[in-house]
């Protein structure tokens, strides 16, 4: 690999690292979703210092050329990333509808103590 391209993949991981945990100080991200960020940041820190580690597990999973390894595992991660945040959203998606129906039984309780109270 390149030198170039290492320095530019070490800072702009170090420049990830700091945009999350700006993001985090100012409350704008979740802590629960940091851990896969940092993780996978991490991860991309350790193959830019050490690029021979993508030769090796692609050469492992058969894959032949180490830049297809790589994508490989990026679009796994993204994938995994989309079922999480669909698991998430359908989970709030439930709860919302039973906050929205407990605050329509709520609202019928007080319409129903004003008209007795009149």
């Amino acid at each position: 690999m390149d030198n170039r391209l290492q320095l530019f993949l070490i800072f702009g991981t170090l420049f990830t690292f700091i945009i999350i945990i700006r993001m985090i100080q100012k409350r704008n991200l979740n802590i629960k979703y940091i851990t896969i960020w940092m993780m996978s940041g991490l991860f991309l820190l350790i193959l830019a210092l050490f690029p021979q580690i993508a030769v090796v597990m692609a050469h492992f999973a058969g894959i032949e050329v180490a830049s297809n390894g790589v994508f490989l595992a990026m679009i796994v991660f993204l994938y995994m990333i989309c079922f999480s945040y669909a698991v998430a959203l359908s989970h709030n998606s439930e709860q919302l509808k039973t906050i929205v129906q407990e605050v329509a039984i709520l609202k019928k309780s007080i319409r129903d103590l004003e008209e007795r109270n009149k």
